[in-house]
């Protein structure tokens, strides 16, 4: 379905003369990543609803899309895989964060910060086959990453005295994200450095 309509607007696109018929495929996958992430997007947002948990739904999404943009990680096969597992993965915060509140202190705080610091070090930026990273862009990309999540992992430690629900919702967002890249490296994924 995510094909036939991104198929649809490539060739509306093409017969109005907005794009060259050479571009068409390319358009054509540009489609279906926007329409993938709306329907992620929309979809998270409306559990969120659903479950009177709006504000970790939008913390999640701010999260987890602004770090995973410039650190990488497992990429499923298709995109209904891939909005499964975002799905899921908000799922696993949403569950493990309120698991978690009664025992969240500094303590837990420091300790996801530091595996979530850790594998960013040793891991971001990944690459894979289709989108791989030359040695400048990976250098430039591990400083841009690295400064992302200590601001995201200093905002969550000041957040304990404020709001513990919104700092456990960024750390564990944080920590999934973590999870998603060391998969990806097991899992034969490419890490081009």
């Amino acid at each position: 379905m995510i094909r036939l309509l991104s198929s649809k607007l490539a060739d509306f696109l093409c017969e109005k003369s907005i794009i060259p018929e050479e571009e068409k495929e390319i358009y054509i996958y540009g489609n279906e990543l926007l329409i993938s992430s709306f329907i992620g997007i929309t979809l998270v947002c409306i559990v969120g609803v659903l479950l009177r948990e709006f504000l970790s739904a939008l913390v999640f999404l701010v999260v987890f899309i602004i770090n995973r943009q410039f650190s990488g990680g497992y990429h499923a096969s298709t995109f209904i895989k891939c909005t499964l597992i975002f799905l899921c993965d908000f799922f696993v915060v949403l569950f493990m964060s309120k698991m978690m509140l009664q025992y969240y202190s500094p303590f837990v705080w420091i300790s996801l910060t530091v595996v979530h610091l850790a594998v960013i070090i040793d891991l971001a930026p990944m690459g894979n086959k289709n989108k791989p990273i030359s040695p400048e862009k990976r250098i430039k990309g591990k400083k841009k990453i690295i400064v992302i999540s200590l601001f995201f992992e200093l905002l969550s430690g000041l957040m304990i005295f404020v709001d513990k629900n919104i700092s456990i919702n960024i750390a564990l967002t944080l920590l999934s994200i973590s999870m998603l890249m060391i998969f990806q490296k097991f899992n034969g994924g490419e890490n081009d450095g």
